[in-house]
């Protein structure tokens, strides 16, 4: 008995020492599998969303009001583009149990898009970011993927502006009576490009007055103009720098200029790249400009 007692304790202790580690293996397998059972926890940061409309379209998370209590956070910014309408940038960013999956989705729309369109747009973004937070939880036992394109849609489309947009504005005025009358006319042409590389930027003015008076059996007339052309043209250097010069010509009677021409060239510095200037940015910019005046003479 005496001789057989060591044998068994050492048994004993190799049954302890293999039991330990695989408890210990199947407590922490247990304790993964039901943090993927719970339904996430998302705060949404969006300062212009219809937070009602993603709601009743994205019902199966759980909304909370803190981002410290949040599994999944989304934070949704917007630049306006140059074709007049936004690009939006969606960032998703997993905490605690999710910490594991980021990503960012970007959204485009048209200076036409009504606001349905918009809002409805954003909801298919959002659902789409959370696809890798929710695969592996109990909600993907009722969810659906449906497509709604075409087969033989094409992706990528000739851009047959070149990325440029125009827009074109006209308006007038007119009024009058015996003793006096007055019509107005202005116009306004604008042009934008914006890529990765360059942004470029114009846009012409011109707007005419005239007044007529009759006092005491004698006609008055009065009229000014202010006419002005500005361009702009950047180049990016690289993620944190960008060069370029920003130029402009105006005259305008009212203020008895003939003429005006201000060349100012700059370069620029972002702290942070510009891909994440929807999310975040600080930035120096150093401008030295020249002015040439003409005034006419009273």
């Amino acid at each position: 008995m005496i001789r057989f007692r060591p044998i068994i304790t050492k048994s004993l202790l190799w049954i302890f020492l293999f039991i330990i580690p695989v408890f210990g293996s199947f407590v922490k397998f247990a304790d993964d599998s039901s943090a993927t059972q719970v339904v996430p926890r998302v705060y949404l940061d969006c300062s212009f969303c219809d937070f009602d409309f993603l709601r009743s379209k994205i019902p199966y998370v759980n909304y909370v009001y803190d981002r410290q209590n949040a599994d999944i956070y989304i934070l949704i910014t917007r630049q306006t583009t140059g074709s007049g309408g936004r690009e939006y940038t969606l960032t998703f960013l997993g905490q605690g149990a999710f910490s594991v999956h980021s990503d960012t989705l970007t959204m485009v729309t048209l200076h036409n898009d009504t606001d349905d369109e918009v809002r409805r747009n954003l909801a298919r973004h959002v659902e789409i970011g959370l696809l890798p937070y929710i695969y592996d939880t109990k909600i993907m036992e009722n969810l659906s993927i449906n497509y709604e394109g075409k087969r033989d849609t094409v992706a990528n489309d000739a851009d047959k502006w070149k990325l440029w947009f125009f827009r074109i504005n006209l308006g007038g005025h007119f009024s009058g009576e015996a003793a006096s009358s007055n019509y107005s006319f202005s116009n306004r042409f604008s042009g934008d490009r914006i890529s990765q590389d360059w942004k470029i930027q114009f846009s012409s003015r011109l707007s005419l007055e005239r007044d007529r008076y009759v006092v005491d059996e004698d006609t008055l007339f009065s009229s000014e103009s202010h006419k002005q052309f500005r361009l702009l043209v950047v180049k990016s250097l690289t993620p944190h720098w960008s060069a370029g010069i920003n130029s402009r010509f105006s005259s305008s009677t009212y203020d008895n200029i003939s003429s005006a021409v201000n060349v100012a060239p700059g370069i620029e510095y972002n702290f942070f790249p510009y891909s994440e200037s929807t999310r975040r940015e600080f930035r120096l910019l150093y401008e030295i400009g020249y002015e040439l005046l003409s005034i006419d003479d009273f």
